[in-house]
């Protein structure tokens, strides 16, 4: 549900989350506030959404937590977002400039080199790329220095690149790029670089509320193969349940780029895309009403 907001075009409504944050808390359950926390970090990352609002329940965040036998310290960062929140651009990036450069973290903003690095670039701080560049060809030593050096290296510096330019036609030609690479191997992990910078490149599309690309990523969906119905036989079979009502005119295509793809696709302008294939509409009610039977959340009419 939680998705249903980051993949929203123009980017998550504050008032919206702040309400999911406040049902999961107000659940009493630290998985459900850790779950919807994990959520809100990456939005606070790039500034899609200010943490003060949320960060009111500081100390019932630190009761739960203490009351608990969760192993989450679900009070842990908040005040850190905060501060980098209330700082000014070139503040935040003199800081991060200065992880960067010295390779030393700055621990009252819980900043390492890694952290610094992807920031900056998510904000598109992108006068700190040479720096970033240079640091990542031989990081400093920390836990997960090669995942951290390889995200940056795969996902975040290109997309970096393609700011320099028209942005928006970059940011398709890295996810075409990508596509084309799975055209023999597709790539079922949805968190394998490639397909993580085709959910990052289709995230800030969709921020941006770009829905005049609507028609070329229908497209991009359509080059995903799919062996299920690669024979004329099967098409007709399909055709045939499609012409009754009884599925979408478009076969499904499968995948994490096909999921992102189709979330970006509704979000830009067609909600029902793939809607009788997917059963979308049908499973987001459902997942609501086992929420709130478990009792994760409170009302399913708060949540519309």
């Amino acid at each position: 549900m939680l998705q249903e907001e980051v993949w929203r075009a123009g980017g998550p409504r504050q008032d919206r989350m702040l309400a999911y944050f406040e049902q999961a808390l107000a659940s009493g359950k630290p998985k459900a506030v850790r779950a919807v926390e994990e959520v809100l970090w990456p939005l606070f990352a790039r500034r899609w959404l200010d943490p003060t609002p949320l960060a009111v329940y500081l100390p019932q965040l630190r009761e739960l937590s203490r009351t608990s036998s969760s192993p989450f310290d679900l009070a842990n960062g908040w005040t850190a977002e905060v501060a980098l929140w209330n700082m000014s651009h070139s503040e935040r990036q003199r800081a991060y400039s200065e992880v960067l450069s010295t390779g030393k973290p700055n621990d009252e903003l819980r900043l390492a080199w890694n952290g610094a690095a992807g920031r900056a670039l998510l904000e598109h701080m992108d006068a700190l790329l040479p720096e970033i560049e240079g640091l990542i060809e031989k990081p400093p030593p920390s836990p997960n220095a090669s995942a951290s050096a390889s995200y940056l290296r795969v996902v975040l510096v290109p997309l970096a690149h393609g700011r320099s330019g028209n942005w928006v036609e970059a940011y398709v030609r890295l996810i075409r790029e990508r596509l084309d690479e799975q055209q023999n191997q597709p790539d079922l992990d949805p968190n394998s670089l490639g397909n993580r910078l085709i959910r990052e490149a289709l995230l800030e599309l969709v921020h941006a509320d770009k829905k005049g690309l609507l028609t070329r990523l229908k497209d991009l969906w359509r080059s995903i193969p799919n062996e299920e119905v690669a024979t004329p036989e099967k098409r007709r079979e399909y055709a045939a349940y499609a012409a009754r009502g009884f599925r979408d005119p478009d076969y499904p295509r499968n995948g994490p780029p096909a999921e992102d793809l189709v979330r970006a696709i509704r979000s830009l302008g067609d909600p029902s895309f793939q809607e009788k294939n997917s059963n979308h509409a049908e499973l987001l009610k459902s997942t609501k009403k086992r929420l709130v039977e478990a009792g994760w959340l409170r009302s399913i009419e708060e949540l519309r």
